[in-house]
């Protein structure tokens, strides 16, 4: 893992800390990695690119993270 994924993974990591979440758990996979989560006893799963575009990747993925948790659980849970 390169050191621009490493500060993007714990930028990811303190993140979810702070909204409580927990089993993170990331998986790297080509071009793309994703992180799987549980907050407020849902799991969620959300993938990020590791070829950023430019500088800001890092705080527009936070963003895109929180959007992804707050749309997430604004919805009903689904039932098998």
């Amino acid at each position: 893992m390169g050191v621009r994924n490493r500060e993007l993974c714990d930028a990811i990591e303190k993140c979810l800390a702070q909204l409580g979440a927990d089993g993170v758990a990331f998986d790297m996979g080509g071009k793309h990695m994703a992180v799987d989560f549980r907050v407020k006893g849902r799991w969620m799963r959300q993938s990020f690119t590791t070829t950023p575009s430019d500088h800001r990747y890092i705080k527009n993925t936070i963003r895109d993270l929180k959007r992804h948790i707050r749309e997430t659980l604004d919805r009903p849970p689904r039932t098998p």
